[in-house]
């Protein structure tokens, strides 16, 4: 149902989205929706349906006033050096190289981010609470793993935003 709303740019499902007024006062119901995509992430059968309709959400490009956004979400389930989700590395750079080819806004903002030194914290994306996560790797990333996907992120960048030189 959630791939269906996404599809139709008049849906009701698009004013969960719409900017409060009070950051502080305000009720965010996207948030919910976030963590409920974050949580799949950490199941191998959702977990490339789960980011794909994250990279969908942060294409809306919608004004937040909150660090919880979709293209924050897919930055946490990305980082090089601390990524949460449930795919080995080879599996989440070719699944990084298609949100790139299918969604130019999201992967150009995701790469940009995902370079070294661009942001110095990853925070934690929501985990299942009432089901085991399905991890095919160890929590910690090896030094080599962490250079070879800078490495790939770093052509990636060469490759998919080349075109895209004043943006």
């Amino acid at each position: 149902k959630l791939e269906r709303e996404i599809k139709k740019g008049d849906s009701e499902f698009w004013k969960l989205f719409a900017p409060v007024k009070d950051a502080f006062w305000g009720r965010n119901y996207y948030t919910h929706i976030l963590w409920s995509l974050e949580t799949l992430v950490w199941y191998r059968s959702f977990a490339v349906r789960a980011t794909i309709l994250l990279a969908e959400l942060c294409e809306k490009n919608f004004e937040y006033k909150m660090v919880n956004s979709p293209s924050n979400s897919l930055y946490e389930v990305f980082c090089l050096w601390h990524p949460q989700i449930c795919l080995n590395t080879a599996d989440r750079l070719k699944l990084l190289e298609k949100l790139c080819d299918n969604y130019p806004f999201s992967g150009q903002k995701l790469l940009s981010s995902l370079l070294p030194n661009e942001r110095e914290i990853c925070g934690n994306i929501h985990r299942p609470l009432w089901r085991a996560p399905e991890f095919e790797f160890s929590d910690s990333i090896t030094v080599q793993e962490y250079n070879n996907s800078v490495d790939v992120v770093i052509q990636l960048c060469i490759n998919k935003l080349s075109d895209n030189v004043e943006g």
